[in-house]
């Protein structure tokens, strides 16, 4: 995509700033903009950082632009419509529909040690004893670096790092001098999304909306025909109360160790 859409802040800021963290572009704004603007993209994915003021007080987000989304929030309410019946209790704008799709992703992804889709992150490399080096992300070392998109010194010059060879996670820091560091702009995620991921995301984010019959923290239920054992998150391994979902993640995930 070319541009993205407007971004609004509430809370009236007195200035917001956003940053493409790749190329260090900003576009800044006043009251006078009513808090809504656009930011070049010049393409997906992108991190862009936003700084803004309300009251006084200080605030910071960093946000990601994705090709597109796993599931959008008519597609959780429909989720299993004559079971949750969530269209009852819910429409397509409510924030609640879009925490419970956002903490679905996360939860996912958190199990699964890498993001499901391409997402630029920043990261640092450092030239020591060795000429090749993973990136060393938030999380540790990242194993699923796509591409490097900038790199810059420390002094905010740009400086000369280059994947080892395409498809290796591996960046030559042959060319930055020795005990020299510098901040990375890459790519990371899958290539191509799971087609498992969208009914994934839709059933736990619908799951987690919806009312259910037994104790969030039951393991098991006596009925007449004998005992209900049910799968329940962090129990016994499961990374969710949702067979199919971690059906998903038992395929995708990597092992989460770091290499050094």
């Amino acid at each position: 995509m070319g541009q993205l859409g407007s971004l609004s802040f509430e809370g009236d800021p007195s200035g917001v700033r956003v940053t493409d963290l790749a190329t260090g572009d900003e576009v800044q704004t006043s009251n006078a903009d009513a808090g809504a603007f656009s930011v070049s993209a010049t393409g997906v994915p992108r991190l862009l950082s936003a700084e803004w003021e309300v009251g006084g007080d200080r605030f910071s987000a960093e946000l990601d632009v994705v090709s597109r989304r796993f599931c959008s929030p008519s597609d959780v309410i429909d989720w299993r419509k004559d079971e949750y019946q969530l269209d009852l209790e819910l429409d397509t704008a409510s924030d609640v529909v879009a925490r419970a799709i956002d903490s679905a992703e996360a939860t996912i992804e958190e199990a699964c040690h890498r993001a499901m889709q391409p997402v630029m992150r920043l990261g640092y490399v450092d030239r020591c004893c060795r000429t090749r080096v993973l990136v060393s992300g938030e999380g540790g070392y990242d194993p699923c670096l796509s591409s490097i998109v900038s790199a810059r010194r420390e002094d905010g010059s740009a400086a000369d790092v280059r994947q080892a060879r395409p498809g290796s996670p591996y960046v030559d820091v042959s060319r930055l001098p020795m005990g020299a560091a510098a901040t990375v702009a890459y790519v990371t995620g899958m290539e191509r999304i799971p087609p498992e991921m969208h009914d994934a995301v839709c059933a736990l984010a619908a799951w987690s909306l919806s009312h259910h019959g037994a104790p969030d923290n039951a393991t098991s239920a006596s009925t007449d025909v004998g005992v209900i054992n049910y799968v329940v998150a962090g129990v016994s391994g499961a990374a969710t109360s949702l067979p199919e979902v971690n059906a998903l993640i038992a395929r995708y995930a990597l092992s989460g160790c770091d290499v050094g």
